[in-house]
């Protein structure tokens, strides 16, 4: 089984599945100068079975790279557990611990590789946090943005790579990225490394480029002037228009010159401004929330093939 796309890259890039911030990065073409090819093939490796409890085990805040079970079962506990079945079943998906478990194991064993292989680094300390991040994700299931991003940071530190912002990558190898205080991954259209930051009040934020900075949630970013974070307006301000992103990037748009909720996901639209997720696509809006429950996460059913 492949590894599960959405939501096992660390969490959700380069492995097949929708591009990690669809619907809420208007500049992601535009993030570097062309592409290069990166010839490097991976395959998954495997580690010993391990039983699967609900929740994350208990971890200790360090773990050494050396500690390949230990922090292979932590993980399998917190994407195998009981919050993921029940967001399966909720999203009408079957839910297989079997297959779970192992394309989870296959996924954490190749991660384990690259640590060993010195491709990339490992900090042990975020292991905890890395696990209770995708306990929270999936029991949500249906999770927004930013909530997102914020919850499964730290797993981008736990396996953390080596080629900074705008350095070629390839998209079929997980981790090659370095997030430092961000999410890193590589972008499958440009094959460049590219990080996810979110920024609070007063801090720098852009929507394009290599490091893309969002702002935290009740805040927008003033991109056409001052180019940081601002408190964002309430619903039923006034506002100057479409494309006035003063509104907040969490459901509510100017319309009529007034902060109000935007398109659902699955209405349709002419722009990406009518919508609550301020994306259009093909006359559709797109959807605010990131869906955990893939195929692949599910039961190993691979959806590309």
């Amino acid at each position: 089984m492949r590894a599960p796309s959405l939501v096992l890259s660390i969490l959700l890039v380069g492995c097949g599945g929708r591009q990690l911030g669809d619907g809420v990065d208007p500049g992601l073409d535009a993030a570097a100068d062309g592409s290069a090819d990166v010839s490097d093939s991976a395959s998954d490796s495997a580690t010993e079975d391990a039983p699967i409890v609900d929740a994350p085990a208990d971890v200790p805040v360090e773990v050494g790279p050396g500690d390949r079970k230990k922090v292979c079962d932590a993980l399998i506990a917190a994407i195998c557990g009981a919050p993921t079945k029940a967001c399966c079943e909720a999203s009408k998906i079957p839910f297989d611990i079997d297959a779970c478990t192992a394309g989870t194991r296959s996924w954490c064993g190749f991660r384990m590789d690259q640590v060993e292989a010195g491709i990339v680094k490992f900090d042990g300390s975020k292991l905890d946090a890395c696990a209770k991040g995708y306990v929270a994700a999936f029991s949500t299931c249906n999770v927004d943005f930013l909530s997102y991003i914020s919850g499964i940071q730290p797993c981008s530190q736990l396996f953390d790579g080596t080629r900074a912002p705008g350095d070629t990558c390839n998209p079929k190898i997980p981790d090659q990225c370095k997030g430092g205080g961000g999410f890193a991954f590589c972008d499958e259209k440009l094959k460049r490394c590219r990080v996810y930051q979110i920024n609070g009040v007063g801090s720098l934020c852009n929507y394009t480029g290599s490091t893309v900075r969002y702002c935290d949630k009740g805040l927008y970013c003033d991109a056409g002037g001052s180019g940081t974070c601002k408190v964002a307006k309430k619903t039923g301000d006034a506002c100057v228009g479409p494309g006035d992103l003063s509104c907040g990037i969490e459901g509510n748009v100017c319309k009529d010159l007034k902060c109000q909720p935007g398109l659902p996901g699955g209405a349709s639209c002419s722009t990406f401004d009518e919508c609550s997720s301020l994306s259009c696509d093909a006359g559709k809006c797109g959807s605010i929330a990131i869906g955990m429950a893939t195929p692949e996460v599910c039961n190993g059913t691979s959806t590309t093939g």
